[in-house]
């Protein structure tokens, strides 16, 4: 899903190659990144008629919020269900 939601964004994201995005997915700090995008473009509108390129800019950084997080939910997921394998394995599930 990530790397789908590059591909739909602006055009720096469409080089193929690793992005400042990916470093601040990879290091932990995105989530943070991503929350200070958005109020970013949505303060710049307080005061002026609405920009559609930042509300859609404001939409993918949520996606892409979205997208991290389902893949952590997945990543639990899949750990847990990897310890209750191993519970059963082991007679205690």
């Amino acid at each position: 899903m990530w790397e789908k939601l590059k591909c739909e964004g602006s055009e720096h994201y469409k080089t193929g190659g690793t992005e400042a995005i990916d470093i601040y997915k990879n290091k932990g700090v995105f989530k943070p990144f991503a929350l200070c995008s958005i109020v970013k473009y949505a303060t710049r509108n307080m005061d002026k008629e609405l920009n559609p390129k930042d509300i859609i800019k404001i939409i993918h950084y949520a996606e892409f919020l979205l997208a991290e997080q389902n893949e952590k939910d997945v990543r639990n997921l899949n750990r847990q269900g990897k310890d209750q394998l191993k519970d059963i394995v082991k007679g205690k599930g």
